[in-house]
């Protein structure tokens, strides 16, 4: 009987103990936080500036049917320092609350910047406590405050835009893939890869609402780096990138002669190789491309094979433009090295110094086979 009374005493004692114990004790309101959404980073030569957009909450969680007012959702902090660490600690003065870097999702940083530190640069965000590796990763030549203060549609946030959902517009139609910050950072330690990062622009020509034309972010490039150059090609000059991109999700090609335009092809299907091999000291390279896609605009009327081939030469078109750029610039755009190092790497590491020098001249490919397979006129089997 002793023995049951002494247990009793003890169990009503530890549940007394514990109704006495506070629950989550070392949470914080989310309201009472600064929860960074993206992070941008400029460099002066001499300073670091850093900038931290966060976001109101009342606008994230409306209903449905309401929207928040977009002019009130986003806020655009900015810090200066010697060092990431010492601009940071300039934007705490008088951010009234404290700042949660966790939740970022996308990084920009400025042109001028990644041209004077690159890969250090990237180094250097990373080593952010709280930051994540699965970040989004941008360029741009614009204004850092006005990338992120950009329009959206249908009064919602930022979160809404290319810089924070950048799958949404490349899955539907865009020349460069988004990149993550694990991705880049995979490339830049690797000596036979070239790294790039898309680079973010406006768009205040194509969209207006009834009250304004709205300024919308677009990929306007891309920006390529190795260990000899770093550059920001634009879009215009990179059509012919997506073609090798075994990541291609959608692309339309204009079926075209010297005076006629007859169709465009959408392609959504890629399966690519690279076939490096050694021709008399020379490293040489044969492409097998097959594409497979739909007929969805019918201009003027051309028999099938006629179609296929003149489609297959604007790819080929495209993809000759942008290695010769390549080749001019010292820039591996399609990261040939690669497939060589992975299939010959004794010869590779002889050959280029161990991957710095650039040795891809404009005869360096030596076969180039295209094949386009369209079962499909729109949404109608092809009919032969």
């Amino acid at each position: 009987m002793k023995k049951l009374q002494a247990a009793l005493l003890k169990l009503i004692i530890i549940v007394c103990s514990m109704m006495m114990l506070a629950g989550c004790w070392s949470s914080t309101n989310i309201q009472d936080q600064h929860y960074v959404s993206a992070l941008g980073v400029d460099y002066d030569g001499e300073n670091f500036t850093l900038y931290a957009q966060t976001m109101n909450f009342e606008f994230i969680a409306s209903t449905e049917g309401q929207r928040g007012n977009p002019e009130n959702s986003a806020y655009v902090g900015k810090g200066i320092g010697k060092t990431l660490h010492t601009a940071a600690a300039d934007l705490y003065k008088s951010a009234q609350l404290r700042v949660d870097w966790g939740h970022t999702q996308a990084i920009v940083v400025t042109e001028r910047a990644i041209f004077s530190l690159d890969s250090e640069l990237v180094d250097r965000i990373y080593r952010f406590p709280d930051n994540r590796y699965n970040v989004w990763l941008f360029v741009t030549q614009e204004s850092i405050e006005e990338i992120f203060k950009s329009d959206s549609f249908y009064n919602f946030t930022t979160l809404r835009t290319i810089l924070h959902v950048p799958r949404s517009s490349y899955n539907q139609m865009m020349t460069m893939p988004p990149i993550q910050m694990f991705k880049y950072l995979s490339f830049v330690n690797e000596p036979d890869r070239i790294s790039y990062i898309p680079c973010l622009g406006f768009d205040n020509e194509h969209w207006s609402s009834d009250i304004k034309t709205l300024k919308l972010l677009k990929i306007t490039g891309a920006y390529f780096s190795s260990d000899q150059f770093n550059k920001i090609i634009p879009n215009e000059k990179l059509q012919g990138f997506r073609w090798l991109n075994p990541r291609l999700s959608r692309a339309m090609i204009v079926v075209k002669d010297e005076e006629t335009s007859y169709a465009v092809i959408t392609i959504d299907k890629a399966k690519i190789k690279i076939k490096p091999k050694l021709v008399n000291g020379e490293v040489k390279f044969k492409i097998e491309a097959n594409y497979r896609g739909s007929m969805n605009e019918y201009i003027h009327e051309l028999d099938y094979p006629k179609m296929i081939e003149l489609a297959k030469q604007e790819i080929e078109k495209e993809v000759m433009a942008v290695y010769k750029l390549g080749v001019e610039e010292q820039l591996d755009l399609f990261n040939f090295m690669h497939s060589f190092r992975m299939k010959m790497p004794k010869a590779w590491k002889k050959m280029t110094k161990n991957g710095s020098q650039f040795i891809l001249t404009e005869d360096s490919i030596e076969e180039f086979k295209i094949k386009l397979y369209v079962p499909t006129n729109g949404k109608y089997k092809r009919q032969k």
